[in-house]
């Protein structure tokens, strides 16, 4: 068995107002609490500024959703002008989170998303392969520093064996001229020497050429020395160099095979900063893309609500006059006024329910907007097969107004609710009944007096 079980205000609802429990959309956006105040509005929430609301703040699209409801129109509309809104608001808000620094410097820099992710991403994914192949060796700086110290003592070797080999070419040279000097040369030197020193000229020719020939020799043994003793130094450097360059050649195999850690976790770094730019650029680009779809569905979804409103309102063309009329028949009823009722359409589309008057110079024309409003409001109720029968007006509603249009507003107020079967309520002072009416009402008056000495002299549980 199945028992439901109803808050006092979902009770009203039902009863009053034929809320459907099983209406979740409906129920969702209309509650009895936000439909009676139309039949009893407080003049401290703003209710008698303007027909529409009830209260001074009230949004646009929940009075909208409301006034359908009350009127007879299609309520489920409405709502979904809500929705809509409250959609393109979400769009909004997003297209606020475009103006970011980080999407700013995207935008000032000119960049192409899609580019820039495209090269970036093959970036990443080469970076990526370097990581996954790169092997980190324990003692990579120890080798580093070796290899280091093997290419310095291989260049200072090069550099040394390149000066003893200009050394080794002067001795070949040397050697070469030492070949060359004749006896002739000699012959003439002694003569010379002879002519020109003669006391100093001791030894005889014979034995100068063997002094001659002896340090000719000496010189040339000395250079040869000398040339071995380099070749010598230049073949072993050479040896050396070879040796080393091997050495060398191992540990240079290692690094290029093999990384540090600093410089791994470099690498790392550089890749984890690119996938870093890469996610925020794609989620700006799906940010970016996702504004403009939702944009170009909220455009398609606002035509389409738009030929539904216009549909729906040809639909409820019985209903739609019949509230008119109401409001015109009270309209004329009362003194010098004119009061209209617009039911249509808002130039985006939107329902556009609300009062209209062609004496907006004239006096209390406000009150008597909301007063033709509210009489309209109950007798559809009763139209639309509801039982919520009662109407109550403060007498704000009435200070601005002449005495005259009180009295026909009393008038029209009784005959009607006579007619139609609902309670008028109207507080007011005795001393602003007007004379004309009193006669009328005398039997309708409530002998209330208000007093604050105790519970009996407050009204509805005010005191005054």
């Amino acid at each position: 068995m199945f028992d439901l079980v109803l808050t006092y205000h979902e009770f009203l609802g039902n009863v009053l107002f034929n809320l459907d429990n099983n209406e979740t959309i409906v129920n969702e956006n209309i509650k009895f609490r936000t439909l009676f105040p139309y039949f009893a509005r407080k003049a401290a929430d703003g209710g008698f500024l303007t027909a529409s609301r009830y209260y001074k703040n009230q949004k646009v699209f929940l009075t909208q959703i409301i006034l359908t409801y009350l009127i007879g129109l299609d309520t489920k509309l409405s709502i979904k002008q809500k929705k809509l809104e409250e959609k393109k608001k979400e769009v909004s808000d997003l297209k606020k989170v475009l103006k970011t620094d980080a999407y700013k410097e995207i935008v000032n820099n000119g960049i192409n998303l899609d580019r820039e992710i495209t090269i970036l991403k093959d970036k990443a994914d080469n970076l990526k392969k370097e990581l996954e192949n790169f092997q980190v060796h324990p003692k990579y700086k120890e080798i580093e520093v070796e290899a280091s110290g093997f290419a310095k003592q291989i260049s200072e070797l090069s550099n040394q064996n390149f000066i003893d080999r200009q050394v080794i070419a002067d001795l070949k040279e040397a050697s070469m001229n030492e070949e060359n000097i004749s006896d002739i040369n000699i012959r003439e030197l002694y003569k010379e020497v002879k002519i020109k020193l003669p006391d100093a000229l001791i030894k005889t020719f014979k034995d100068s050429k063997i002094f001659h020939e002896r340090l000719v020799s000496n010189r040339k043994n000395y250079l040869s020395s000398e040339l071995n003793k380099y070749e010598k130094l230049v073949k072993d450097r050479g040896v050396l160099i070879k040796e080393l360059s091997m050495e060398q050649s191992k540990k240079m195999e290692i690094l290029n095979t093999h990384g540090a850690l600093d410089q791994y976790s470099l690498l790392q770094s550089e890749w984890n900063e690119l996938e870093s730019k890469i996610r925020t650029y794609k989620n700006q680009q799906m940010l970016i893309s996702s504004i403009r779809e939702e944009e170009a569905n909220l455009k398609i979804e606002e035509q389409k609500l738009i030929i539904e409103i216009t549909k729906s309102l040809e639909e409820h063309t019985k209903t739609k006059q019949k509230a008119i009329l109401l409001v015109e028949e009270a309209s004329k009823a009362l003194y010098y006024s004119s009061a209209q009722l617009n039911i249509g359409q808002t130039k985006n589309g939107r329902y556009d329910i609300e009062m209209i008057s062609r004496n907006q110079g004239s006096t209390g024309i406000n009150s008597m907007l909301i007063y033709c409003f509210d009489m309209m409001l109950i007798q559809m109720s009763a139209y639309l097969g509801r039982r919520m029968n009662i109407l109550i007006h403060d007498s704000a509603l009435y200070d601005p107004v002449d005495e005259r249009q009180i009295a026909e507003a009393l008038r029209f107020g009784k005959h009607k609710s006579l007619e139609k079967g609902f309670q008028y309520i109207i507080t007011l002072n005795s001393d602003d009944l007007p004379e004309s009416i009193a006669k009328d009402v005398e039997k309708n008056i409530l002998p209330k007096v208000l007093t604050d000495s105790d519970e009996s002299g407050c009204l509805m549980g005010v005191y005054f």
